[in-house]
């Protein structure tokens, strides 16, 4: 006959405790992880007919983004090294199979500008809610 002592059942629930304190870490980091990744889908507005012109300038990718597409600066000025950039901030969708990457300049072809097409809100590494618009090099 096996003899359960009170030693046994209070590391089975020390054990239980721990576990369920794991298990309930990994549901917050799976929710957390879920609820970022998904900004991309949910932070994307866009409007049935295209909007205004926001630029001719170059522009100069500084991240891209999991789902294709590329959050992008305005050019100013070229300099030998850098690129003065100013405060328009746009996402270029991954439209007509395009892939962008790090420091790419987007050149906008003569005849053509870049167009606001919606907006996409997405959160910050330091954790502030940004909005800015999706844009698409179109005719002007």
């Amino acid at each position: 006959m096996y003899k359960v002592t009170c030693d046994e059942e209070f590391m089975d629930f020390i054990g239980g405790f721990f576990s369920g304190i794991l298990f309930l870490v990994l549901v917050a980091l799976a929710v957390n992880y879920s609820s970022r990744n998904d900004n991309g889908e949910n932070g994307t507005v866009l409007f049935d007919e295209p909007g205004e012109i926001l630029s001719t300038q170059p522009f100069e990718v500084f991240q891209v983004l999991d789902h294709g597409a590329a959050l992008a600066r305005e050019i100013d000025k070229s300099y030998a090294s850098w690129n003065a950039t100013t405060e328009l901030m746009v996402l270029l969708i991954n439209d007509e199979g395009k892939y962008y990457y790090d420091d790419q300049i987007i050149e906008i072809p003569e005849g053509k500008c870049l167009r606001q097409i919606g907006v996409y809100k997405y959160m910050t590494k330091a954790e502030f809610e940004k909005t800015v618009p999706i844009a698409k090099i179109m005719d002007k």
